[in-house]
């Protein structure tokens, strides 16, 4: 490197592109709305603006943004929405954005770089509504730092490594509307906590997550599914993969508000859709890989509300997709693995028309 007072200075090999690069991305940052909207797409991302041509969200998803990348966002301070997902970030360009004061939603689904420390950062943000950290490293004490953002309404931490232990946490999110947990190592103790959560209307505890040679998924019981059936303002529950039996569904049906179910992947059978007919409001209905078949489909018939219906890899014959066209509001049906026919299936697209069938034949 050149003394100084020279005029002269020599970079490492690679280091004067870096340098360029930090000097783009300043610029970035300082340059016009019009600027900036071509930086991002560059990248690949894309923006949306406001009536006064002011960038109010960013999505740079699945786009590898870094921790240099982080500079040019820290300078769009009306950003409301902003999507990093599969972001190479790391604490440190989480601290860089901790600048941008009205985000209101912010996906980090799968950034795997950052420690519960990128969420310090963020804390005291103060208009946060939306937060997703599906696939992330953060712990319990990631929990402990957001109890304190009173505005969120929507959180997913889902194959994460939070636990019970910082499930308590949760209880101070008294505006928390929507909230998924699966893959984690959560037991009944943890899912106290959902008692403390008045406004919470969507539930998700479907999905295993892999770690080294372990399988972490949420330890439910039919006495839990008790406990969940208590949260009478439910409308979304997400139930597939979980060991839930005709026991659980009975439960469930007492669920006056219930809109939207998936108990795909339980031990759920015929007896227990029977149990679910009652269910006043019930729309969505996921069943695939569950144990059930044409016994079932004369009650699931009977379910006035019942428009999209998921009956993939199930024992379903032609017999039991005959007994599916009197289905009043039936508009999606799903029905790949099963056992019906390209005869079977012709004849109830004919029938009902107004009803969208996915089918394949089975090779």
């Amino acid at each position: 490197m050149g003394s100084p007072g020279t005029g002269t200075r020599t970079f490492p090999p690679g280091g004067e592109a870096d340098v360029k690069r930090i000097l783009l991305l300043l610029c970035a940052a300082a340059a016009p709305s019009a600027d900036f909207q071509k930086w991002v797409e560059e990248h690949g991302g894309r923006v949306e603006t406001d009536q006064t041509k002011r960038i109010t969200a960013v999505d740079l998803g699945f786009q590898w943004i870094t921790d240099l990348d982080a500079e040019a966002l820290a300078g769009q301070t009306e950003i409301a929405k902003l999507d990093l997902s599969l972001a190479l970030i790391t604490d440190r360009g989480m601290e860089k954005l901790a600048a941008l004061p009205k985000v209101r939603e912010l996906n980090l689904f799968a950034v795997e770089r950052i420690t519960d420390a990128a969420l310090a950062y963020i804390r005291g943000w103060k208009h946060l509504e939306r937060l997703n950290l599906r696939g992330t490293d953060i712990t319990d004490k990631t929990l402990q730092y957001i109890s304190g953002v009173s505005t969120l309404r929507s959180l997913d931490i889902s194959h994460t490594l939070a636990t019970d232990a910082g499930m308590e946490h949760l209880g101070a999110l008294r505006n928390l509307e929507e909230l998924a947990l699966g893959g984690i190592k959560l037991t009944s103790q943890g899912l106290r906590t959902l008692r403390l959560l008045p406004r919470l209307t969507h539930l998700n505890l479907s999905g295993l997550q892999k770690r080294n040679t372990e399988v972490w998924t949420i330890v439910l019981t039919d006495f839990d599914v008790e406990e969940i059936s208590r949260l009478r303002q439910l409308r979304v529950l997400n139930l597939a993969d979980t060991k839930t039996t005709d026991l659980g569904a009975s439960h469930l049906a007492r669920m006056p508000a219930l809109e939207s179910l998936d108990l795909s992947g339980t031990r759920v059978t015929n007896a227990g859709v029977e149990r679910l007919a009652g269910v006043p409001q019930l729309a969505r209905l996921g069943l695939r890989k569950a144990k059930v078949d044409d016994a079932a489909a004369s009650v699931l018939a009977s379910m006035k509300s019942l428009a999209t219906l998921d009956l993939s890899e199930t024992a379903l014959t032609d017999a039991g997709l005959e007994a599916l066209k009197k289905s009043p509001g039936l508009r999606r049906l799903y029905l790949q693995g099963t056992k019906v026919t390209a005869a079977g299936v012709g004849s109830f697209r004919r029938d009902r028309a107004d009803c969208f069938v996915s089918w394949s034949a089975n090779p």
